[in-house]
């Protein structure tokens, strides 16, 4: 009998509350970057994606648990990466 291995709900809503953090962090950047008087928008935008990207790694498993098989590790991933292609170049 194989056991699937689902992630703690308390850990789940802590990755949550993690990911809205990095995400506010983000969103804050947007419109200094868009502007772009001020390089250090640009810096904090990095910072915030990348702590972004990571705390998706953390807690991948949490994302990864779809009842329609979606990946929203990699989606998320595959975001971030276009957005610092797009916004850093």
């Amino acid at each position: 009998m194989k056991m699937e291995n689902t992630p703690d709900e308390s850990f789940c809503l802590f990755g949550a509350e993690a990911v809205l953090k990095r995400l506010e962090a983000l969103e804050q950047e947007i419109n200094g970057v868009c502007k772009a008087d001020d390089i250090e928008c640009v810096h904090r935008m990095r910072v915030a994606s990348r702590r972004l990207r990571s705390t998706f790694a953390i807690f991948e498993e949490c994302l990864r648990t779809q009842s329609n098989g979606e990946d929203k590790y990699a989606q998320s991933h595959v975001f971030l990466v276009q957005l610092e292609t797009l916004t850093f170049r």
